[in-house]
């Protein structure tokens, strides 16, 4: 065999050789390695993303959230994977795998929250791999992994990079690119980019689990969107492809409540079929979703009394799903304070929203704030209503003031005993069967008394206006009870009837006993002067506050022109009217429904001593009191180091200067006390020093330098004043 021959076959038996290497180191890091650590890779994905809890009543996530806690207890796995993916790049450094087990790596790292090391893995593989998709599903796991981190900046860094790329994403990457853009925008409640996203991966979406998830939530878009049409479409896909009842029931359940209402029929088909829901005993723990969706639908109708109606039955029904009775709470709050204007029945049900709803749930913040304003707003409100009918009650003639406070108190009580049955009602209507339900349904349809809980309050109620609270006996409508001597029961023994009775009896008791008294309701009316004053200074001050509440806070602006004028017709030399006709005329700049002019002619005409008429007759009025308070604090303060210095004569001089300068000064009580204590120093006039104590005392007295002036008094030897010192109530 000749040289050229030899060297060409050992060139072919080189390169059979090296390809030989080459489809064994891929065959191995793949079916070895590589696949045990991706099936793991698959199962722990499973174990913490699988069954996102799903929140119905927000928009679905589009992606699970990074949940380093649950993946602590993975961490066997975790450790399992990276040994694995760990031996093709040790073993087999030529395989075309190595990419793929890098790849592993860093979802590893990034599903334990190792963010730092995962972008590391991350952006490896992406300059490193000559594979342009394993680059790419790098490169798109590194923007999630700047997600989970919160590195906006370095994420869209990343987007810049991946549109630069000249070779385009395939349809895989692409896929996970538009889903993980639209995870992000989800997260920032950008719903117009989470659309546009969404709508690029769902036609990519291939396996029926997620393509009923995601189009459950485009469906919710278009249902943000008021396209009623598209997403009921989505709506029966999701229903078509869910692999769960939840999600099935969900998707069929929201399909009715976009369902059309363009004419009476609509509205009766869609009546029977939550009607067919509500029946079916598999939906029976979603009673307070069916009812709430119910509320929607006639929200849709502006009915607005159909939806509370529905709303209650929702919450009276819910047991164990405390986010849906949050929300149901939520909604009949939103449609009393936006729909109706009733901020008192609002603050009621913002209140019952924020006692049951998570804090994790979107929108608590906002929502609790709200609450907090309308708990204030009823506060307020009280306080006025409060002092308005104890002024009613004080002009009333006394002999019905008896009959007034007595209805009073039957219907306080009458509103416990509904409360009490709505309560016992859902209850019932809580553990009964769903055949009890339609069965007692029917009952109650009939009309029967005792199935009837409104027919049932109103009879109880009546009977206790009229006979008070009895025991169910014998003789229970004689005012005295006949003593059967002949009984030869023990009375002072306790039987176990007698126990039962009683324990009845005080039950019965106990839930009137946040009632009043009718002695202790007669006893706050106030029929004196110094009463009526306090009644008259607490209305004043609630019509006040309730104002501020009105403007700053609900700024329901009518409210506060009405709550303010009564104010200055009631109040015109109240001490919050100037500030409430200012408020007004601040108001009036964005509010112009009012006369702005008006307001300040009220102002400056009839409060022309205040401080804002100043400010209204001369805008520079602030700037140039302070300055001119500046300038008599350093007055004083030189006026003191004088007195220091025991110069208190010349003290005494500057003090009378700046006395006369700046009546208004914020320091006039120090200046005062100082002349004070220098007549101390400069006269032997006790009675004069004694006498001009109690003048600053009395002059003074909101002054912080009170308890100083009245230590000052007590240092004075008693037996040098005089007993005809006419000034001594600084002592008292």
């Amino acid at each position: 065999m000749n040289s050229k021959k030899f060297f060409s076959v050992f060139i072919i038996l080189l390169l059979g050789l090296t390809e030989s290497c080459q489809q064994y180191h891929d065959t191995t890091a793949r079916f070895n390695a590589y696949f045990l650590a991706n099936e793991k890779t698959l199962e722990v994905e499973e174990a913490l993303f699988g069954n996102i809890q799903n929140d119905y009543n927000d928009i679905l996530q589009v992606l699970a959230p990074i949940d380093t806690t649950a993946a602590a207890g993975q961490a066997s796995i975790f450790e399992y994977i990276l040994e694995k993916a760990s031996l093709p790049i040790q073993w087999h450094e030529g395989s075309q795998w190595v990419d793929d087990c890098y790849i592993l790596i860093g979802k590893a790292r990034l599903y334990q929250g190792d963010f730092m090391n995962a972008v590391l893995t991350f952006k490896y593989v992406n300059s490193n791999s000559k594979d342009n998709a394993a680059r790419h599903k790098a490169l798109i796991l590194l923007i999630r992994t700047f997600i989970a981190s919160k590195q906006y900046a370095n994420m869209f860094a990343i987007i810049d990079y991946i549109k630069k790329e000249k070779t385009p994403l395939n349809e895989e990457n692409t896929r996970d690119y538009h889903l993980t853009m639209a995870h992000y925008f989800r997260l920032m409640e950008n719903y117009d980019m989470l659309f546009l996203h969404l709508k690029e991966a769902l036609p990519l979406i291939e396996k029926r689990k997620r393509k009923a998830r995601l189009n459950y939530l485009m469906a919710q878009l278009y249902e943000m969107k008021g396209d009623v049409n598209s997403a009921y479409e989505n709506y029966s896909i999701a229903f078509k492809y869910s692999p769960t009842y939840e999600l099935a029931f969900q998707a069929d359940l929201k399909k009715s409540a976009v369902s059309k209402i363009e004419s009476e029929e609509d509205i009766e088909d869609a009546a029977k079929y939550f009607k067919k829901l509500l029946n079916d005993e598999n939906n029976w723990e979603y009673r307070d979703k069916i009812y709430y969706e119910m509320a929607k639908y006639n929200l849709r109708r502006e009915e607005f009394d159909e939806a509370l109606k529905y709303l209650n039955e929702s919450v009276q029904v819910s047991s164990n799903n405390t986010i849906q009775k949050a929300y149901s709470y939520l909604k009949m709050g939103e449609i009393y304070y936006y729909e109706q204007k009733n901020f008192e029945q609002a603050a009621l049900y913002y209140d019952s929203t924020i006692q049951v709803m998570p804090p994790h749930v979107k929108n608590y913040d906002n929502t609790k704030e709200l609450a907090e304003t309308l708990k204030e707003f009823t506060k307020y409100l009280k306080q006025v209503r409060d002092q308005e009918r104890l002024l009613k009650l004080a002009a009333m003639p006394k002999e019905e003031v008896d009959e007034y406070l007595q209805n009073e108190i039957a219907q306080e009580k009458e509103g416990i005993l509904k409360y009490q049955e709505n309560k016992r009602l859902g209850e019932e209507k809580r553990k009964q069967a769903p055949s009890t339900t339609t069965e007692l349904s029917s009952q109650k349809d009939a009309g029967w008394y005792f199935y009837n809980s409104t027919a049932r309050v109103v009879g109880q109620t009546s009977f206790i206006r009229t006979w008070g609270n009895r025991k169910l006996e014998d003789n229970w409508r004689r005012s005295k009870k006949i003593t059967n001597f002949d009984d030869n029961t023990n009375t002072n023994q306790p039987t176990a009837n007698n126990k039962e009775n009683n324990t009845k009896q005080e039950q019965t008791e106990d839930i009137f006993a946040s009632v009043k008294s009718l002695e202790a309701r007669k006893a706050e009316i106030p029929y004196n002067e110094t009463q009526k004053l306090e009644v008259y200074a607490k209305l004043e001050q609630g019509l006040f506050e309730l104002g501020k509440v009105y403007y700053y806070r609900l700024e329901e602006f009518i409210n506060v022109i009405s709550t303010y004028s009564r104010l200055h017709k009631e109040f015109p030399n109240g001490e919050f009217t100037p500030e409430a006709l200012y408020i007004l005329y601040t108001m009036c700049i964005d509010f112009p429904e009012c006369s702005q002019q008006s307001y300040k002619d009220t102002i400056v005409q009839e409060y022309p001593e205040s401080f804002y008429a100043k400010i209204l007759v001369n805008p520079n009025y602030v700037q140039e009191t302070n300055i001119s308070n500046n300038e008599s604090i350093d007055l004083y303060e030189e006026c003191f180091s004088l007195y220091k210095k025991e110069r208190y004569n010349e003290s005494d001089s500057l003090l009378q200067i700046a006395i006369d300068k700046y009546p208004k000064s914020s320091v006039q009580d120090k200046m005062h006390l100082l002349r004070t204590m220098i007549d101390g120093k400069i006269t032997d006039d006790i009675n004069t020093y004694y006498q001009k104590l109690n003048q600053f005392i009395n002059n003074f007295s909101q002054s912080e330098l009170i308890p100083f002036a009245r230590n000052l008094l007590s240092a004075i030897d008693p037996s040098k004043i005089k007993s005809d010192t006419s000034i001594q109530q600084g002592q008292n």
